[in-house]
């Protein structure tokens, strides 16, 4: 996952390896990333993302 991550850095131009490793971390293990900002995880095409207030609905 560490590989994805940095590989996305790469790709999207982003520094923050806290937010690439979640993201990556989700999205290799086909699970939805429950957020309060998704805004940090815009640009990982096929990545699922929800925040807690429509998760709660």
């Amino acid at each position: 996952m560490g590989l994805y991550a940095g590989q996305k850095s790469l790709k999207l131009n982003r520094t923050d390896m806290n937010d690439l490793a979640i993201a990556a971390t989700a999205f290799k293990l086909k699970r939805t990333l429950v957020t309060l900002n998704i805004k940090d995880f815009v640009g990982f095409a096929g990545l699922r993302v929800t925040t807690m207030d429509e998760l709660l609905g």
